[in-house]
């Protein structure tokens, strides 16, 4: 097929079901793969589209006419692209009015309420149920390394994890990328280094951390010069444990000239 959007109406399916992409699947395809197809990565067989929706009985007609007239349907990807960047600008009250259009996606009520928080200053404040129910969320998903919303939530949502927690997480996301990272799609190595950048902005100067494997990680990005950014971020964070304020220095310069003045005010400074 086509239309790289059908992963998404397969995936309301699924999830109206409360079944997981194992038990969707039955077979048909494995789960790695269909993972692709849901975050709209990756087409569908035609022949395999069928199946999945003969062996959850889903009626055709009614699938069709549901989903692929989505003018009214919320885009969560361009949802998802907002949020991140209403983050970025530490823009408080427009993020609060999104909460009423994401209300019906779980994911991303979830990673609103934590930004919220965050830009709030409240963050060790934030409700025990909806960490709770983020790390649910991350438990359950059978493939949740190869998720972009399950990716965008781990990353706004580090300062409500331990270190503990948060390697378990990043181990799982280095065994997945290890030794594909560079063969990835741009969207999947910009996804991926920016919850690596993010890590390290949140573990930098913890003690039994996988910080040294990210920074190794992050070194085998693909040279596509739209990935330079995640380039700099990694090296800036080795001067950082080198302590050489320098070249530390230099970087955030550089950032600040080509206009990330707002991005470096989060960055450490200092061990």
């Amino acid at each position: 097929m086509s239309d790289y959007k059908i992963g998404r109406y397969l995936k309301i399916e699924r999830k109206n079901r409360n079944l997981t992409q194992k038990e969707f699947l039955q077979g048909v395809l494995s789960v790695s793969q269909y993972s692709r197809i849901e975050s709209e990565e990756q087409d569908i067989k035609v022949s395999d589209f069928i199946r999945i929706l003969l062996l959850n009985k889903i009626n055709f007609t009614q699938f069709f006419n549901r989903y692929l007239d989505d003018s009214d349907m919320l885009d969560s990807n361009k949802s998802l692209e907002k949020i991140a960047q209403l983050f970025y600008n530490g823009d408080l009250s427009q993020i609060n009015k999104m909460k009423s259009l994401v209300k019906d996606d779980k994911l991303l009520t979830l990673e609103t309420k934590v930004i919220v928080a965050i830009l709030e200053g409240n963050i060790k404040d934030l409700d025990e149920n909806v960490k709770e129910e983020i790390s649910n969320e991350l438990n359950k998903k059978d493939d949740w390394t190869r998720n972009k919303e399950f990716l965008q939530l781990f990353s706004s949502s580090m300062q409500i994890f331990s270190i503990e927690r948060l390697n378990i997480y990043m181990k799982k996301i280095l065994r997945e990328y290890k030794d594909t990272i560079s063969k990835e799609s741009y969207e999947v190595q910009r996804r991926i280094a920016s919850v690596c950048i993010n890590y390290l902005g949140r573990a930098y100067n913890s003690t039994d951390t996988v910080v040294d494997d990210i920074i190794i990680f992050l070194k085998n990005l693909s040279e596509n010069p739209d990935l330079l950014m995640y380039k700099m971020l990694r090296l800036y964070f080795v001067y950082l444990r080198q302590n050489n304020q320098e070249k530390m220095n230099d970087i955030l310069s550089l950032l600040r000239e080509v206009g990330y003045s707002q991005f470096i005010r989060n960055l450490p400074k200092k061990l």
